[in-house]
């Protein structure tokens, strides 16, 4: 794993380093880069054209699952602020009752 501080002297160097690293760690753009190049068939094209659909969170096949992940994240985010504001009651009332039983 690289640093940061090793990172950003290989990108100082080499700027499309970070493209190529990107293009190592995510199959999206390998496929994308696929998709691009000229003198593929019209099957061909179909195929990577599926595949990419397939990985894309935001293709027409995969929006309705990601926009119901959003949904049920954005509940459970309201829940945990609820969850965070009792317990910040029930911490005041513990630190006071602890207060109270260490005066005694």
């Amino acid at each position: 794993m690289l640093t940061y501080s090793k990172f950003k002297e290989i990108q100082e160097h080499n700027p499309l380093a970070v493209a190529n690293i990107i293009k190592k760690i995510n199959p999206l753009d390998k496929l994308t880069d696929k998709f691009k190049k000229k003198g593929l068939s019209g099957m061909a094209k179909d195929v990577l054209k599926k595949k990419i659909d397939k990985m894309n969170p935001f293709s027409d096949i995969n929006k309705a699952n990601t926009m119901a992940k959003k949904k049920d994240l954005k509940g459970l985010k309201k829940q945990r602020d609820a969850i965070n504001q009792k317990l910040g009651v029930l911490k005041v009332q513990i630190n006071d009752l602890e207060d109270e039983t260490r005066k005694k």
